[in-house]
């Protein structure tokens, strides 16, 4: 397979059905292909990608780090990475991903989360964050919901306790996560307090790989993950990722 056959299979499959790929295909190829055989061709080059992605992995936890994809760093530049592990493999995956995003040579290293109880051990683990910070849209859903529970039969109330709470909120006059809610701080440094990004993110994910009529095994979604991790990136490595194929070896 070509690089630019491969490319354009490994495109399909990340943004559409393989039925509606092997149509595109087809219009454009003069072809006869079913979705059948894309999903196998499309699967088969996926696997190349976590292949390659543990192989760095592996190499980059015996000290090796991997070469930088983006030279000089550059601003509003987004990478996804997804994967179908548990919480300790997506961390240990996201600090290779920052480690190729040059995040040694990075002046300030921000975090920002929903507040799930599993992400800041991952960032202590893997990350010397300068801050981490609680998305302030999440927090302030939050208040609302407990105003609510406060005064579950007068609305007026709830909404009036709840206003009261998130102004306290935008204050970064709040007890709970103090050390990751002062957004006065965070606004004056030019720092973002939301996490709208990678929520955009999750949803692109799962376009392609929720809904009706789909269905995964894990190794498959894994794969298609992968495909779609270089289709959304935005960076000069994932743009051209298929002109290096057949892909090289990489040292473990």
């Amino acid at each position: 397979m070509s690089p630019k056959a491969a490319s354009r299979i490994a495109r399909e499959a990340a943004t559409q059905s393989f039925d509606n790929a092997a149509r595109a295909l087809n219009l454009d190829w003069g072809t006869s292909f079913d979705g059948k055989q894309i999903q196998r061709w499309g699967e088969a080059l996926a696997r190349t990608v976590v292949e390659r992605r543990q192989k760095e992995l592996e190499s980059f936890e015996k000290g090796h780090r991997p070469a930088c994809k983006d030279k000089p760093p550059r601003k509003l530049l987004t990478t996804g990475m997804a994967t179908m592990q548990d919480a300790s493999k997506f961390g240990r995956l996201a600090r290779l991903e920052a480690e190729k995003r040059g995040i040694r040579r990075a002046v300030e290293v921000i975090g920002i989360h929903d507040g799930g109880n599993w992400i800041d051990p991952m960032w202590e683990e893997h990350f010397g964050c300068l801050q981490r910070i609680l998305d302030y849209d999440h927090a302030a859903e939050h208040l609302h919901e407990v105003a609510r529970a406060a005064y579950p039969s007068d609305e007026k109330a709830a909404g009036r306790l709840a206003d009261d709470w998130v102004t306290l909120l935008w204050d970064g006059q709040v007890e709970k996560h103090k050390d990751h809610t002062d957004y006065p701080t965070y606004r004056a440094r030019g720092w973002p307090i939301g996490s709208g990004i990678t929520e955009s993110g999750v949803k692109l994910f799962g376009k392609r790989v929720k809904g009706t009529e789909q269905f995964w095994n894990v190794t498959g979604a894994e794969t298609i993950l992968a495909l779609r991790s270089n289709w959304l990136s935005e960076d000069e490595e994932s743009k051209h990722y298929w002109l290096g194929w057949p892909p090289t070896s990489v040292a473990a």
